[in-house]
């Protein structure tokens, strides 16, 4: 058999999902590619240069739809021979067409392989030869033992064609409900203030498939079921700065908002994290909540506290040093201090169990100041 190898792109006829036959029992069918954009000779014929520019086919080209086929251009064959659909794609024009049985062995046989175009023009554009400009097809013909003026015009059988309109109406029917997922998630993350995510869902993986849309800390991309028995690995995952990049920082104070909600509403203690962005721009109302959060006020009072016992302390050791300023003397290094010497000593050691470790951010610098400036007197006094 003499087929035609159509490459990948013909091979796809996306098109097709708008054609329905609507019996494919005892019908027969070939498709292939009608007119190119290029420059035909014609000896014999006026005008003998012909140009076909690709704006011409492209706006004519479904004029061929429902039109007769012929055969070398003389004789029209009877019904069911007609062209059903064409269209301009992948830069020639495209069609299916319905064919006799008589008609569809000569085509598979390989008698005949190629076809041409019937048309009707309303100008004649002189263009390096003459360009018909305001094309209306009236036929397709095929060629039995003729050439055609474009060489890549073409015919072959599809005995798949019942089976490809059945993929592509399925695809298209796939195209349209994952159109209606997208206006769906559109929708949700104008609600919920989320993004679509690349790697996010249009819908519910199936082991999330009864959890109720508001159960979900990311609804828009269905991530992160914070019911009773998810909550607490949505807190353990987003806790973690690298499995969240991917929102942006806004986003993540919403989902982690309400990931913490659910968990403290299902008993589990939530420890407040100072150093994470995300949890310091939570709610107050919801930070009051979690274990080890000191509010301003709180670290502001602890602050005024400090500041007083070091004042407290610092009259202290004031009236000690007056003490011990009892005039110019040699003192003995191998000597026992004095015991106003060790009250001093003790002194610094006290003042040293007061400062803390470290200084709390809400401090701010005045406080680490202080704090550093008493290390170091307390460092000189027991030099």
């Amino acid at each position: 058999m003499n087929y035609l190898s159509w490459d990948p792109v013909y091979e796809a006829f996306l098109w097709v999902g708008d054609l329905v036959p609507e019996d494919s029992e005892g019908r027969f069918f070939v498709r292939g590619r009608a007119l190119h954009p290029c420059k035909t000779y014609h000896p014999n014929e006026f005008p003998n240069v012909r140009v076909y520019l690709e704006e011409e086919l492209r706006a004519s080209a479904e004029t061929l739809s429902g039109k007769p086929l012929t055969l070398n251009h003389s004789l029209e064959l009877p019904p069911p021979n007609r062209v059903l659909k064409a269209v301009y794609e992948d830069g020639a024009i495209e069609y299916v067409a319905e064919v006799s049985k008589d008609v569809y062995d000569l085509v598979k046989s390989g008698e005949i392989r190629h076809v041409s175009v019937e048309y009707d023009w309303s100008i004649l554009q002189k263009l390096d030869g003459v360009a018909p400009k305001g094309l209306e097809f009236q036929g397709l013909s095929l060629l039995r033992g003729m050439e055609p003026g474009d060489p890549r015009a073409s015919v072959e059988v599809w005995e798949g064609v019942i089976r490809k309109l059945s993929e592509m109406r399925r695809l298209s029917e796939q195209d349209s409900e994952r159109e209606r997922l997208r206006k769906e998630q559109e929708e949700r993350a104008k609600r919920y203030g989320i993004e679509p995510k690349p790697g996010g869902n249009l819908t519910k993986p199936s082991e999330y498939e009864n959890i109720p849309e508001e159960k979900f800390a990311d609804p828009v991309n269905w991530k992160y079921p914070i019911d009773a028995e998810h909550v607490r690995g949505a807190l353990t995952y987003f806790n973690q700065p690298d499995n969240r990049a991917e929102y942006s920082h806004e986003e993540q104070v919403r989902i982690m908002e309400k990931i913490i909600r659910a968990a403290l509403e299902n008993g589990i203690e939530v420890s407040y994290q100072p150093g994470d962005p995300v949890y310091r721009d939570l709610p107050e109302s919801l930070k009051e909540k979690l274990s080890g959060y000191k509010s301003e006020e709180a670290l502001r009072r602890e602050l005024e506290e400090a500041e007083k016992r070091i004042r407290g302390l610092e009259e202290e050791r004031n009236g000690l040093m007056a003490k011990l300023s009892v005039g110019e003397a040699v003192v003995d290094k191998e000597a026992e201090p004095s015991i106003p010497l060790k009250e001093h000593r003790m002194f610094v050691e006290r003042v040293e169990a007061v400062l803390p470790k470290s200084i709390p951010l809400a401090w701010g610098s005045a406080g680490y100041e202080m704090v550093r400036r008493l290390r170091r007197l307390c460092s000189e006094a027991k030099g």
